[in-house]
């Protein structure tokens, strides 16, 4: 629950939000929401509501495969923090094997990534 508890407590950071207030939003108690923040072990439908605030699926948290896979884990990080972006990685992915976008598409995606990535790094240098 390490995972869950680490993923819980950066979207909380990332928004602001008290266990109060994440109780409220997913569903649970505040007491509940503590408790995941801290690493103890929740029920399944308890972990399923939380993963759904977060955007994750429970499989990744539970690590169902039982592999370390560093790639997946910062993209689950990532759209813990900013839930909107697995609804554009899922548009990317059904666009991409439905053949709607190419390759060259997918470059221009991550290029304007990048591109925003060194403008936000330079901005916090200042």
């Amino acid at each position: 629950m390490k995972k869950l508890a680490k993923l819980l407590r950066q979207r909380l950071d990332a928004e602001g939000l008290s266990v109060r207030d994440a109780g409220e939003l997913i569903g649970v108690s505040h007491s509940t929401v503590a408790r995941a923040v801290n690493g103890e072990e929740v029920k399944i439908d308890t972990l399923t509501k939380i993963c759904d605030f977060l955007g994750v699926p429970v499989e990744t948290i539970l690590n169902i495969r039982g592999e370390k896979d560093e790639l997946m884990d910062r993209i689950v990080t990532v759209i813990s923090i900013e839930p909107e972006l697995a609804e554009v990685f899922s548009e990317i992915s059904k666009d991409l094997t439905e053949g709607r976008i190419n390759s060259n598409i997918l470059f221009e995606i991550a290029a304007f990534a990048q591109f925003r990535l060194h403008q936000a790094r330079k901005l916090t240098k200042k």
